[in-house]
């Protein structure tokens, strides 16, 4: 493994991460740039240039982790400083699983979110269901 990229296991197969089958990474930048299976440094990038834009038309950025047979979890991070964690069946995003809000979030702290999911650990990110909030 090169020292400068995830340990996401899962760039040429399918990797078990906890209990999530994931078969690629992908990075959405503001701008619209996707990046497969990042480097450690570009998501701090992206996020460092999302929290310094004024840009209303282009106010997140997002990560996906997912496979062919689903599940698809994503994170979207907004320059206001929140974040969503959306979960599908599938990569149709047909079928929602799950969506969370996170307030108050950083460039720092969005990252974590970002490595947490990467890594596969979601079940260490704590708030509430937004369905649940209505």
């Amino acid at each position: 493994m090169d020292d400068n990229t995830f340990d996401t296991g899962f760039v040429s197969e399918v990797h078990e991460r906890n209990g999530k089958m994931y078969e690629w990474l992908t990075l959405f930048t503001r701008i619209g740039d996707v990046i497969q299976n990042p480097t450690l440094e570009q998501p701090k990038e992206a996020l460092a240039e999302l929290f310094t834009s004024n840009d209303e038309e282009h106010p997140d950025a997002w990560v996906e982790c997912g496979s062919r047979a689903g599940p698809l979890d994503t994170i979207s991070v907004y320059s206001s400083g929140y974040a969503i964690l959306g979960q599908y069946a599938a990569v149709d995003m047909l079928r929602e699983l799950e969506s969370r809000k996170i307030q108050n979030l950083d460039k720092d702290s969005a990252l974590e979110l970002w490595t947490k999911l990467i890594q596969g650990r979601l079940d260490e990110i704590r708030w509430p269901n937004i369905r649940e909030e209505q």
